[in-house]
């Protein structure tokens, strides 16, 4: 949901600086990181999860 709206954006923001292309460029490695830390976090919180569902099975 998140990306779909992060594309949206991406391509709203490409036809107002297409002729800023470097610009364009910045912005588009800014939301390549965004995504980026989403991604760590995502598995960090899926790490975290099956840990935990694993330590409560134990108990």
């Amino acid at each position: 949901m998140v990306l779909l709206l992060l594309l949206m954006f991406q391509v709203k923001l490409y036809h107002h600086l297409h002729h800023h292309f470097f610009q364009f460029f910045k912005i588009n490695q800014l939301i390549f990181q965004i995504k980026t830390m989403e991604v760590l976090y995502l598995i960090q919180f899926n790490l975290i999860v099956s840990v935990v569902g694993h330590y409560g099975r134990i108990m």
